[in-house]
């Protein structure tokens, strides 16, 4: 009896144990997936591992509160250029390959231009390389809550963004918001 007795509570602690390290490890993997997804060019799997709404709002209010900051503009002022100016933008960073350089350590203006010269360039002629010579990416990840977990990119010590991923349901991820460093 005190056999059976210490091999259930052997299990349980084994299954708890096991439960907590898949949780634990399920934000890295998510990001991973989106990173391989994005390489593979399976675009329809980015739609289970990133919530497009929550960052496209996420991108286009860091963004206008950018433009305001660099500007001097009023918040009423930055949500009308933002509109107009900013969305193009967004609709690039908040691309496949607009996320790909993000995840690369590519700032949002960097991001926005190489989508666009991505997007824009003939099908058959190869891409350059992500990284260019002597760039040293640095990510550290931080968590904030049980249902948010925010990973920091750096670029030659200097940060580039911080990208938040948060929890749906149990054990799902997303990507639900990008904040870029000014």
């Amino acid at each position: 009896m005190l056999r059976r007795s210490l091999l259930s509570a052997l299990l349980l602690l084994a299954l708890t144990a096991g439960a907590i390290a898949y949780f634990v490890t399920r934000p890295a993997a998510t990001l991973a997936a989106i990173h391989q997804a994005i390489n593979d060019k399976r675009y329809p799997d980015l739609n289970a591992l990133v919530d497009f709404p929550a960052l496209r709002e996420s991108v286009k209010a860091d963004l206008i509160r950018q433009l305001e900051s660099r500007t001097g503009m009023s918040s009423e002022v930055g949500n009308i250029i933002g509109g107009m100016v900013i969305g193009p933008v967004v609709d690039l960073i908040v691309s496949p390959v607009g996320l790909d350089l993000v995840l690369d350590g590519y700032s949002a203006r960097e991001s926005a231009a190489n989508a666009r010269a991505r997007r824009d360039r003939p099908v058959d002629e190869k891409p350059a390389e992500n990284q260019p010579a002597g760039r040293k990416i640095s990510y550290a990840s931080d968590w904030q809550s049980l249902s948010r977990y925010d990973v920091m990119i750096s670029r030659d010590g200097k940060p580039v963004s911080t990208l938040t991923l948060r929890r749906y349901g149990l054990f799902t991820w997303k990507l639900a918001a990008i904040d870029m460093a000014a």
